[in-house]
């Protein structure tokens, strides 16, 4: 494959990481529930894993207990996508 190639293949992946992480954010408070939508943000989606920005360790805490229920309800919304894994970070 030319260097061509790998960068218009590049280009599209990037641009349905972006569709996914788009989506995923304009129904957070769906996905999350109202709660913690309040104290998080998704900020990144990449090979299945949602990157999810919180405001304290202890909202991370609680995104990290009720994470079975996070990945199932975004891979409802996104079923093709291969949800599979959710990460948090504090912001400071």
């Amino acid at each position: 494959m030319d260097h061509d190639s790998k960068k218009i293949i590049e280009n599209i992946l990037g641009r349905s990481r972006d569709s996914e992480l788009f989506v995923i954010k304009k129904n957070w408070e769906r996905i999350a529930g109202p709660a913690l939508a309040d104290k998080c943000k998704p900020i990144a989606y990449e090979n299945g894993t949602i990157r999810v920005e919180c405001r304290s360790s202890a909202v991370a805490a609680l995104v990290s207990q009720t994470k079975k229920g996070v990945i199932k309800r975004a891979s409802e919304l996104l079923p093709s996508s291969g949800i599979v894994d959710l990460r948090t970070s504090i912001a400071y």
